[in-house]
């Protein structure tokens, strides 16, 4: 089964075409597809955590912290300048 307009998938996506010309979808969440998410996430948390954070001393973190927040500043400025242009 295709992504296309008003599908719902048995993973809990229903989609919605969201042009009139159809080139583009919107994935979204139904109930069913919400529940699964909440009762997956404490897994999914606990697998990133133990992957990505464990591997890093708190110094580590607190410099990764202040990087991700440079970044963020920078994306959020590059984003605003660019809407200003059009």
């Amino acid at each position: 089964m295709g992504l296309a307009g008003g599908n719902q998938l048995s993973v809990g996506i229903s989609t919605a075409s969201t042009s009139e010309d159809g080139r583009s979808t919107n994935a979204i969440l139904t109930k069913k597809g919400y529940t699964k998410l909440v009762a997956a996430a404490p897994a999914l948390v606990a697998t990133v955590w133990s992957l990505v954070i464990d591997c890093f001393s708190p110094t580590e973190l607190s410099q990764l912290h202040k990087a991700a927040q440079r970044l963020v500043e920078r994306l959020g400025a590059h984003d605003e300048a660019s809407r200003q242009r059009t």
